[in-house]
């Protein structure tokens, strides 16, 4: 070979590697190390190549989660229980009469001179505290009673020939129980079986005549021997009854129904008379 051909052979060897090195400052060859400046452009081109496909191929968005449902909480069809209503206490009774010994019953003893002629509204037995009624008839004992308001006379014109009770329980008063009287001309209060001298009365005619015990049917504490004899009475139920000899009204015992109060008993193991 001639210096020539050498020297032909050395520039195309110096070519090949000139154009070798130059494709090194672009693509990366597996095994060569590309110099500073290479490497900056080389970087450069990979940025933007991942940028394009970053932007051409967008990335999915992370499914969201449901939110947690609230529990479905059962209703109730029933309604409430209602309220009770609040009651107002009762009123404390009052006395304004005092004094009554027994010896009449209180529509008397409001209406006569006791309570300055008015009207009996209720009474009490001071001893026992037990309520009585104006009309109840009274053993020997201490009682008080409200007397309000004027005393009221339905049946006038009682000449004096026969006393209060005859005159309500006869024709005139119509058959009924004698309460209280007065003398319609002077206003003096007289009472139901005081005797009467000749004048002008008013009375106050109330209920069942009971002037004595021969009529029928009784009204309460009036004698009797069976339960008829009592106004109203029917067994078992809140009526008069008569219970040792007198009608009195049944009670209610412990199982629900009424009896007399001498059997009438407070429990299942109670004796009677115990309501």
């Amino acid at each position: 070979m001639g210096y020539l051909e050498v020297f032909l052979t050395l520039v195309v060897v110096g070519l090949i590697v000139g154009t070798i090195l130059a494709l090194t400052n672009v693509i990366n060859i597996p095994g060569i190390t590309p110099n500073n400046t290479a490497d900056l452009e080389y970087n450069k081109l990979q940025n933007l190549l991942n940028k394009n496909n970053t932007e051409s191929e967008p990335e999915e968005p992370e499914p969201e989660e449901p939110e947690p449902e609230e529990p479905i909480v059962p209703t109730s069809n029933v309604p409430p229980p209602p309220v009770p209503p609040t009651v107002a206490p009762a009123p404390a009774l009052t006395y304004n009469t005092h004094g009554n010994n027994g010896g009449v019953p209180g529509n008397q003893f409001c209406g006569g001179a006791w309570g300055g002629g008015k009207m009996c509204k209720y009474g009490i037995n001071n001893a026992t505290g037990t309520p009585i009624a104006c009309d109840a008839v009274l053993t020997a004992g201490n009682y008080s009673f409200q007397c309000d308001g004027p005393a009221t006379y339905n049946t006038p014109g009682n000449n004096g020939s026969v006393d209060g009770n005859q005159y309500c329980g006869g024709v005139w008063g119509g058959g009924k129980m004698c309460k209280y009287g007065k003398n319609a001309d002077t206003g003096t209060l007289v009472t139901c079986n005081q005797g009467l001298a000749a004048g002008n009365y008013s009375f106050q005619c109330e209920g069942v005549y009971t002037n004595n015990a021969l009529h029928w049917p009784r009204i309460e504490n009036e004698i009797c021997s069976i339960g008829t004899d009592c106004l109203g009475y029917v067994a078992g139920q809140p009526t008069l009854a008569c219970d040792r000899g007198k009608c009195v009204y049944q009670k209610k015992d412990w199982s629900g129904f009424y009896y007399a109060p001498s059997e009438c008993k407070g429990s299942g193991h109670s004796q009677a008379g115990t309501c």
